[in-house]
Order: structure tokens, then sequence, then C-alpha cells
């Protein structure tokens, strides 16, 4: 087995040789943990990279473009992710507990069951993203976009999800919402204003009765 690199090894590994040379070498070590916590990877174009079960707690990856990448049980607890990209990533049971996540764009990603709790996740995208089992409590979620999003069983407790837009959002009986919840179905809707308006005109006939018997 080749020798463990230390962070700033892998650092350079991936400086110098980019995406593939970091992911063929992570092949060779049979996908181990490693330590890339702290580091600064901002900016940094990192798509298609595997960093499975790699502890990246308190790095840097603002404005990283993390499409593709391969991120199950990935540990970035206290990272910054602000406006990074993770379109269609896999992170399936990831933590990004405590997490600045402010306007990243998870559109298409695999969050299912992944760890969110407290991060900062102001106007972030999930379009179509699936979050099913997803924990999200206590999480900043003001306008964020989560159209079409599959949200069964997620927890959103506490969380502060004003102007967040769910249109066409999926979920179950078993999520559990903020501040805000999906409008209404449209038939739905529809019952409710039909219900109203026969409220309405039941009203107006009761008030036209009592007029008359005066």
């Amino acid at each position: 087995m080749p020798e463990l690199l230390s962070k700033y090894e892998w650092l350079d590994l991936l400086q110098e040789h980019g995406v593939a040379g970091f992911n063929q070498r992570r092949r060779q070590d049979g996908f181990n943990l490693i330590d890339l916590s702290g580091l600064d990877l901002s900016g940094m174009d990192l798509t298609g990279i595997n960093l499975s079960q790699a502890n990246l707690q308190g790095a840097l990856l603002d404005f990283a473009i993390l499409n593709e990448a391969v991120l199950v049980f990935s540990r970035f607890t206290n990272a910054s992710l602000r406006e990074a990209v993770l379109y269609m990533a896999e992170a399936p049971e990831s933590d990004f507990s405590g997490c600045d996540l402010y306007q990243a764009d998870f559109t298409g990603a695999d969050l299912q069951e992944c760890l969110m709790e407290g991060a900062d996740a102001k106007e972030a995208k999930f379009l179509d993203a699936n979050l099913n089992g997803a924990q999200l409590q206590r999480c900043y979620l003001n306008d964020a976009d989560f159209t079409g999003a599959s949200m069964c069983g997620t927890d959103f407790t506490e969380a502060d999800m004003e102007w967040a837009i769910l249109t066409g959002v999926r979920y179950s009986e078993t999520t559990r919402w903020g501040n805000q919840r999906p409008p209404a179905s449209p038939e739905v809707a529809k019952l409710v204003s039909t219900l109203a308006d026969s409220d309405s005109d039941s009203a107006e006939d009761s008030e036209d009765a009592s007029s008359s018997d005066t």
C-alpha cells in the first residue's frame, strides 16, 4: 500500500496533477479516510473529485466547483462553501452541520440523510435535489429555492424558511416543517376557495333573510 499522505501533500497533489491525479491516488489508497481539514480550496475547479469519507472540517471552499463530486460520508462541519457549486453532487450521509452555504448551488444533488443542522444556507439552491431523510434543524434557509426537490422524512424543525421557494416539492407525512410549508396542491386550493365562496354566499343569504324578517 502507498505511504499515507498528509493533508498538505494531498493539496500539492491536487494542484500539480488535478482531479484525475487526486482520484487515481485515492483509488490506490482504497478510498480510506483522509484529512483535509482547514485547507483552503476556495475557487478551485473540483469537478468529479472523489472526496468520499474525507474530513473537510473547517475547510474553505468558497466559490469552489464540485459538480458531480463524490462526497459520500464526507465531513464538512463548520466549513465555508459560500457560492460553491455542487451540481449533481453525490453527498448522501455527509455532514454539513454549521457550514456557511450562502448561495451554494445543490441543484440535482443527492443529499439523502445528510446533516445540515445549524447551517446558514440563505439563498441556496436545492432545485430537484434529493433531501429525503436529511436533517436541517435550525438551518437558515431564507430565500432558498427547493423547486422540485424531494424531501420525504426531511426534518426542518426550528429552521428559518422565510420566503423559501417550495414549488413542486415532494414530501411525506413524516416531513417536519420549520416556519414555512409548501403551498396546498391546486386541487386543495380550489376546494378551499370553493368552500370559502360557499360560506360567503351562505352568510349573504342569512343577511338577506334577516333583512326580510325585519
